[in-house]
Parts: C-alpha cells; structure tokens; sequence
C-alpha cells in the first residue's frame, strides 16, 4: 500500500493478478488512474475499487501488455508503482534440445542505448548458428510486436525497434538465444519541449482584450506565463488555454499596469514578447445635432462613439445633468442619448457631452407652442352711450394680440382701451355711438376669435314733467324736470324759442335734473314753457 508521494516497484508473473493501493489522507476525496500518463477506466482486465480511503487497482491475468508506472492521482497528491510482467524462459521441445546439442554464440550482442523521448530506438544483435530463434525482454517481460514494437530477423541479424519511445520504457531489454543472452538498457530522456510558433509584440488599446499564443512541440508539454520575470497566476482576467499543441493567455479589459515584457517558458526553452498598452483614441462618430421642439414636448439628442464602455457627462451650458424624472440618460454599446422630458423654455441652451477627451454639442431650442383661445368672444348689445367689455382669453400669458374693427387694428383713446391681465385680454368701450356697431376680432399669430357689438338706441322717458307756475312780478320763476338718463341733451323753448342761458335766465342740469329759472320782470302775464327733450330718435315736449 502507497500513500501520497510514494513510488513503489510492484513485480508479476505473467498470467498472475497485480493489485496497487493507495490509502488517501482525505477519504472520499476524487482520484483517477493513470497508466502511463493515459487515464484508466474499470474494463478489459482492470478493475478500480474504492474502500473508504482506500483506493485499489487490480490487473487480472497480468500481460506484458500491462507493465508500465501507474499513477493515483488525488488532491492530496500522486502515488506511483511501476509494474513489471515477468515471465519464465522456458526452453522446450525438440527445438531446445537441439538449441542445447549445438554451441550457440552471439557474434555481436546488443548495446545499450539512450533515446529523448518520441524518437525511434533500434536493439540489434548476429547469433550463430543464423538460424537460431531470438527472443526479446525488456525487465522479464517478453516482448510481442505492437504498434510501437517492431520484431524482425535477417538470419544473423535480429532487430528491436521501439517506435516514439516513452519514459516508461526505460529499463533493461535482453535478447535470448537458447540458453545464453545478450543485456543492455535502455534510457529514455524527457525530450526537449520547443516552441514551434513563438510570441510576437502587441500593442493594444486600454480596456481591449488580447491573447498571447504560442505551439509547442508536444502535446503534453507544460509552460510558464510571467510577466516582467513575475509568475502569471490565472484570475478573472487573465484565462490559460492548452488545447493539443497550442497555449494560450487571453488577458481581458487590459489596462495600463498590464503592459511590460511577457514570457512563456518551458523547462527547455523560453520565448518572450513586449506588450505595449496604449490609452483609448475615442472618437465622436456621430456628433449631436441642433434640436427644437415646442414647450411640453420631449426633446432627445443623441451620439455615436468610437468605443464601448465610455462613461460621459451631459451638461447644458456647463451645468452637469442629472438623472432624474425629466432627465434620462441612457447608454447602449457605442450610443448614447439624453432625453430632456416636458421641455420648458428655460431648458434653452448649448446641450454637451464630453468623455475622455472628446466633446460634441449641439443647441436646444424650445419654440413657443401656437396661441390658441381658450375663452372666445361673445356677441355683446350695449346701449346708446352706454359702455361694454369684449373679453376673451389665450393659452399663453404672454402671447401678443391686436384688436381689429371691421378689418381696421384699435388703438387705446379716450373712448377705447386694450387691457391685458395674464391669459385675459379684453376691450372696454365707453359712450357707445352707433358707428361702434360692427365686427371686433382679437388676433393672435394665426387664430383669432370674432363677435358682433350691437349699439341701439335708449328709452328715454320723462319721469317728472313740467309744472305751471304762477308768480308775481319781479320773482323768479322756476321750471322743473326729471328724465330716466343723465346724458340727455335738452332744449327750453319759450313759445317755441330757444333759450339760452343769460342775466335773466339760467339753464341748470344735476344729474337727472333739468332747471330753468326765470329772474324779475320777464314775464307780466302767464308764460308756458314748452321743454324738447332731444334724442336720435324721439322728440319729447
């Protein structure tokens, strides 16, 4: 029994049952068996079983076709047998017994050689008589032809030839002739592992991924990676490959401190290859563009780089973006975008992106959004000199409007004034006149909003009439009336004369008042007063 890091000889006799064992520190841990550094499955004569901490490998009915070292590999290490097939040199029959009447000698025996492994070794050997049969051993174990074992004999000559010879045919190989034979050994060197394809300088940008490949001439050979003379150990950036002949360093995301001078090495050989590392040359592929959008709407602008990977800060005339819920940044491989949500029109200005070394902007224009009336005009009836408003409203507070009249724009005068408070915008009228009847319109860019102001004429009524009056000489005499408006225009007649104010006769008006008063000595008899009141369309007396 074997523990880890031993290497025991185990010996057979041909046709008898070998049995290696190896006792793990770890029980249940993984193993497998190696058979000259080929992994063995249970079948064909080999039977691996386990036992706790045991590990067993029985080869039944031993050949020398099952000579070799063995191997147990664990985690705890690898133990080793070599097994060697003996098998008896039995002389026999009529041939033997002539063998041993006739005097046989070897004219040359065979010598011994020392081989790398892979070449090709020849044993060669002239007995006498020529016709004498050669057998061949190598450790006790006779030999058969295989396809790396060639047998051959041009009487007195017999050959050996070990085809692409392996560590585990060093040993001692006989050549028997009858009774007497011929010894030499056989050394097998580790071959000379070279690089068939060596490495090559790389110059690579920051944050790319690169590989260093080279092909060795065995299969089976093991290499070093180092880097400025430091051993290489695999992470999750830098990945080992061995795949038949070829090894492989794909290191990914490279960045400066991976630059330097890198090496694989063999136990035989080494090639080595500088790796330069060079900083992003990022470009700006697709530059933003200007962008105009009405207020409320979204606004996007967006660019193209060269490279994958880049962070970058949006601003808006040198103020940084945030991300928040107007404000959405967004990043796709090579694209970038902002999206500038419910635009308003302080979000004007000079729209940047910068990232390592590059820049690209663009201007951000917010257009007002159309006017629009969200109060229309009303048909309005206002009296004779009486006043009215004609009122609307707009969407925007600071939208512009003009008044026309029957196609003409309004000015404020004294009868007429524009007012605009907030979204209202209305017109005020004062001492309507008919020619004021008409079609007023309220026009903003393009919209506008219409409606008919009717003037029509007042019901004038006298609501206190004259009364006679009967006075002595010398007093005054006062006429009194009272109409329904305080704007009336009136005329005093006497006996159908028109008065005017004078020494002897004053005209008074307060408010609806109406008051002639008729001082000493007009009149000697009675007088009547006829009073005509004056409207566009009535004549009262």
């Amino acid at each position: 029994m074997a523990k880890p890091g031993a290497q025991l000889e185990v010996r057979v006799e041909a046709g008898g049952q070998a049995v290696m064992r190896c006792e793990l520190l770890d029980a249940g841990g993984a193993v497998e068996w190696l058979r000259d550094g080929e992994r063995l499955e249970s079948g064909r004569g080999v039977l691996l079983e386990e036992d706790g901490s045991v590990q067993r490998l029985v080869v039944q009915q031993a050949s020398g076709a099952h000579a070799g070292t063995y191997v147990c590999r664990s985690q705890g290490g690898d133990a080793a047998f070599r097994l060697q097939v003996t098998e008896p040199i039995v002389a026999s029959s009529a041939a033997s017994q002539v063998q041993d009447s006739v005097t046989v000698s070897f004219n040359t025996g065979i010598a011994s050689k020392v081989a790398a492994e892979g070449e090709e070794v020849t044993f060669r050997c002239s007995v006498s008589p020529s016709d004498v049969a050669v057998k061949w051993y190598r450790e006790g174990v006779q030999l058969k032809p295989t396809s790396r074992i060639s047998i051959s004999a041009e009487p007195p000559c017999h050959c050996l030839t070990f085809h692409n010879v392996k560590l585990s045919d060093t040993g001692e190989i006989k050549a028997v002739a009858g009774s007497i034979r011929s010894t030499a050994k056989l050394q097998v060197q580790e071959a000379v592992i070279s690089f068939v394809r060596k490495l090559g300088p790389v110059e690579v940008e920051e944050r790319q991924t690169f590989v260093l490949e080279v092909d060795v001439s065995k299969a089976s050979a093991e290499v070093k990676w180092t880097r400025n003379g430091l051993v290489i150990q695999p992470n999750k950036r830098f990945l080992f490959e061995a795949d038949g002949s070829r090894r492989s360093l794909t290191i990914l995301s490279a960045e400066m401190g991976d630059r330097g001078l890198y090496s694989c090495e063999t136990l035989h050989e080494k090639t080595q290859a500088k790796v330069t590392i060079q900083p992003r040359a990022i470009r700006v592929v697709k530059p933003l563009e200007p962008v105009i959008v009405m207020e409320k709407e979204a606004a996007t602008f967006k660019l193209e780089l060269s490279h994958v990977g880049v962070e970058g800060q949006w601003s808006r005339d040198g103020i940084r973006f945030r991300q928040n819920n107007r404000c959405q940044i967004s990043t796709f491989g090579k694209s970038h975008s902002l999206t500038i949500l419910s635009v308003r029109e302080d979000d004007v200005g000079i729209i940047a992106f910068q990232a390592e070394g590059v820049r690209t902007s663009a201007q951000l224009t917010v257009a007002e959004s159309p006017v629009t009336f969200t109060k229309q005009l009303q048909e309005t009836h206002v009296p004779h000199k009486g006043s009215t408003v004609l009122e609307c409203e707009v969407s925007r507070a600071n939208a512009e409007v003009k008044w026309l009249k029957d196609g003409s724009e309004l000015k404020s005068d004294q009868r007429i004034r524009v007012v605009g408070h907030g979204v209202r915008r209305s017109l005020r009228l004062t001492g309507c006149e008919p020619q004021d009847s008409g079609l007023y319109v309220c026009q903003a860019d393009k919209n506008s909003t219409t409606a008919t102001l009717h003037v029509h004429a007042r019901e004038i009524r006298i609501l206190r009439g004259l009364e006679d009056q009967l006075v002595n000489e010398n007093d005054n005499a006062v006429f009194v009336c009272e109409t329904s408006h305080d704007d009336v225009d009136v005329q005093w007649l006497l006996n159908d004369k028109k008065l005017r104010s004078s020494y002897s006769v004053r005209i008074r008006q307060e408010g609806e008042w109406r008051s002639p008063k008729i001082f000493m000595g007009l009149l000697t008899t009675v007088l009547f007063v006829r009073r005509w009141l004056y409207d566009p369309k009535a004549f009262c007396l």
